[in-house]
């Protein structure tokens, strides 16, 4: 069985953008590669029929006001994001990012369960889910919302566990949007799904003056794992939880 290593702060950094570097939880030995392909996903097909009904969600709650954004910050975090050269003059220096989320640290939101039932129904039959072994700390789904003149500076995911799927909704015109992985430029496109390996190096931006940027973001266990060996993870952090390690 593979083990976990985890790894804590004062790590000399001379890893390559081409290469993953977990910031927390690594697993050795895992085949990883920075994009890839949909086509090799057998539940792709299911979520992609899905989406008409997650955009008509999104829509509904983001035009009544139903759910509020719940990103936020500890006392003492950093900002990943901030404002670029396109940003509405009220913008703040870290520009505007929001969530609306149905799974925060493997937490479900019974809310937005109950504004967009179609979004979960399509979350919950996905085999991989993450949040479907366990309250994994590294698992989220939400609806990300990222406004003009916004971007998400350079960095490294937690953990290589898992692969992260965005499902663009709203993307503005001309590629003015889009997200940099491991060096590789790929601009959002609505309705087509990216799947990408969040350990490596990447960043995001919104450079459109007018437009936000919105997909709906999930989290999936990294497929080579086995069943058993995500519940050893998962029984891992939730002792850590009952000890208090985790909030």
């Amino acid at each position: 069985a593979k083990m976990a290593a985890v790894s804590k702060g004062g790590i000399v950094r001379f890893a390559s953008k081409a290469r993953p570097f977990p910031s927390l939880l690594c697993v050795p030995g895992l085949y990883q590669r920075p994009v890839w392909p949909t086509e090799s996903i057998p539940w792709m097909g299911a979520l992609r029929a899905a989406i008409p009904d997650i955009v008509a969600e999104y829509k509904a709650v983001a035009e009544a006001g139903t759910l509020q954004n719940d990103y936020s910050l500890k006392d003492g975090e950093a900002t990943l994001h901030k404002a670029g050269s396109t940003a509405e003059p009220d913008v703040s220096d870290a520009g505007r990012w929001e969530w609306l989320s149905y799974v925060q640290q493997g937490r479900r939101n019974a809310a937005f369960a109950a504004e967009c039932p179609r979004t979960v129904e399509a979350l919950e039959s996905i085999p991989d889910f993450m949040p479907s072994a366990g309250a994994m700390p590294f698992s989220y789904a939400f609806f990300s919302v990222m406004h003009p003149g916004t971007a998400i500076e350079s960095h490294f995911g937690p953990t290589n566990a898992r692969l992260r799927v965005h499902v663009p909704i709203i993307v503005p015109d001309g590629e003015q949007a889009k997200l940099t992985i491991a060096g590789e430029e790929l601009p959002w496109r609505e309705g087509e799904p990216v799947v990408f390996d969040d350990s490596f190096e990447h960043a995001a931006r919104n450079d459109s003056p007018a437009q936000e940027r919105v997909l709906l973001l999930f989290d999936i266990w990294h497929p080579h794992l086995s069943r058993s060996e995500r519940e050893s993870m998962c029984a891992m952090f939730d002792d850590a939880r009952q000890k208090g390690w985790l909030s």
